[in-house]
């Protein structure tokens, strides 16, 4: 290139690539600096070598637990694998809420591939379904069996656990009752209270409620 031309670089980053990086650009006559502003300067009488150096981008990656109804003392195991903590883990208790010593978390960086996963220990009392939603922001990114592309931006992953519940029925039998006598039942330990119901001889009847798992439930005539 003639000295004293203008001379402009650049560079493109097709938008198929799957990180995102910063640029930085940095040109030398020699040992000297030479101003590129937008990539664009003025030949000088001396060769010119122009870098561009190029940083992947990296944000954090946190797994959250959010529990509905839990029973107290059961845990959920999280883990976060392809992060630069690999793998990052963390140990959430029932209904406890999300804070640092219950949520797992990591840097990742852009393009990798991340997945998040959590773990109910047989131990636990409570049985619970799960769902997964993972944000970027206000924006909802796609998961798939709890893996995804880490984006240029930070992630927040959330399970929902909500323990499961089902019908208890307490029934009543009468064997040649004497019409007109009656049976006070009970059942302790639903999710709605004390379920109570009285049968008349020498008709057969029932009470029920829901329970949910885990829960210690007593049934009890009078």
């Amino acid at each position: 290139v003639a000295s004293g031309a203008q001379v402009t670089v650049s560079e493109v980053l097709p938008a198929g690539n799957a990180g995102t990086y910063t640029s930085e650009l940095v040109c030398k006559a020699g040992n000297d600096p030479v101003a590129a502003p937008n990539g664009v300067f003025t030949m000088p009488n001396t060769p010119v070598t122009c870098t561009y150096t190029n940083t992947r981008t990296k944000n954090k990656v946190s797994l959250e637990k959010v529990w509905v109804g839990g029973k107290a003392g059961d845990k959920a195991d999280l883990k976060i694998v392809g992060g630069i903590t690999d793998p990052a883990t963390a140990t959430s208790t029932a209904n406890d809420a999300p804070a640092p010593g219950n949520t797992a978390s990591t840097d990742a960086r852009s393009g990798d591939t991340v997945t998040v996963s959590e773990t109910l220990p047989a131990g636990n009392t409570g049985s619970y379904t799960s769902g997964l939603v993972c944000k970027a922001g206000t924006d909802t990114v796609d998961v798939t069996n709890g893996a995804f592309t880490m984006p240029d931006k930070a992630v927040t992953c959330t399970y929902t656990n909500t323990r499961t519940e089902n019908k208890v029925t307490l029934e009543k039998k009468w064997v040649n009752g004497k019409s007109g006598d009656k049976a006070d039942l009970k059942i302790q330990g639903g999710t709605g209270g004390d379920k109570t119901g009285t049968s008349t001889a020498p008709t057969d009847s029932s009470i029920d409620t829901q329970v949910a798992s885990g829960a210690q439930v007593t049934v009890s005539e009078v």
